[in-house]
């Protein structure tokens, strides 16, 4: 089932823009151990740069959340700000935390993240899981999820680029879309992936617990018959998926109802491999050359 834990909580506070994030070191190099769970890859990290935490990386989210109870936890002040277009009548605001010196292995970034929930992943792994790392953290780095020895490598720019020329390797290139305050992001929104011998776009994104999910009008291209509108999801399968050189025969999806709510988080192409589906992988997430790469385990 496709999990939506990025809900938006309303709370108030002082006014003030969300900042970038430096871009990182290209020498960055080094690894650290995750554990995957209930279908999450949860690492550990530290916040301020010293309070220990985990957090969940997702590869397709567009940026950080972090939950309402860790503000309190770590004493970590709210801003909000309007969200674009702002006029002075109905508008939209973002209300998130600034945290400083997020620290996962050798990769640190202060970061604005927003308000979100991760109490259920927290009850399901019997621990507290302080947010998601989206986007915002892993731009402008090469990060490696070694699904088989449970590690996740943050690459230097020459072991990132090898790894284009390996053999047996599928490269895709990365995606480009803006943001709603007009920030351009790269994202693994990946072309030529073939679903039922039919390419698509499609989102890689270790922080969705799925196989394959799609959205109505993907599984109408697909020749599948979507949910009725504002229908729960339901379960079926594709005949064939290719990345690549690598062929996989009857794959579980999910398709989404429209209506749903489950579009904003399935990406521009309306189709999502999770990480049940890349867990068969080492999946390179080349953010600063803009590719991924992958070699079936």
């Amino acid at each position: 089932m496709l999990r939506l834990t990025l809900t938006a909580l309303a709370l108030a506070a002082a006014l003030c823009a969300p900042c970038a994030a430096a871009a990182p070191a290209a020498d960055e190099s080094g690894e650290v151990p995750f554990t995957f769970e209930m279908g999450f890859v949860i690492v550990p990290a530290k916040i301020k740069g010293k309070e220990p935490a985990e957090v969940i990386i997702s590869t397709g989210a567009e940026y950080s959340t972090l939950d309402f109870g860790m503000t309190q936890k770590h004493k970590l002040q709210l801003y909000y700000t309007g969200i674009p277009p702002v006029t002075g009548h109905n508008d939209r605001t973002m209300t998130y935390s600034k945290v400083p010196d997020v620290r996962v292995g050798p990769a640190a970034e202060s970061l604005d993240m927003r308000l979100g929930s991760t109490a259920e992943v927290s009850r399901a792994v019997g621990r507290e899981i302080f947010g998601v790392l989206g986007n915002d953290f892993l731009k402008g780095r090469a990060v490696q999820f070694d699904f088989a020895k449970k590690v996740l490598r943050f690459l230097d720019r020459p072991a990132a680029e090898a790894l284009r020329e390996k053999a047996g390797a599928a490269v895709f290139r990365m995606g480009e879309k803006q943001n709603e305050f007009g920030q351009t992001l790269t994202l693994p929104l990946v072309e030529k992936v073939m679903l039922n011998d039919k390419p698509a776009r499609v989102l890689l994104d270790t922080g969705v617990v799925t196989v394959v999910a799609l959205n109505a009008s993907a599984a109408k291209k697909l020749g599948f018959e979507p949910p009725p509108e504002k229908g729960a999801a339901r379960a079926d399968s594709l005949r064939s998926l290719r990345l690549g050189p690598v062929e996989l025969s009857n794959v579980p999806v999910a398709l989404y109802a429209k209506g749903s709510g489950a579009d904003a988080r399935l990406g521009d192409g309306g189709a999502l491999a999770g990480s049940a589906l890349l867990q068969n992988f080492v999946a390179t997430f080349d953010f600063r050359g803009k590719v991924v790469i992958l070699e079936r385990i």
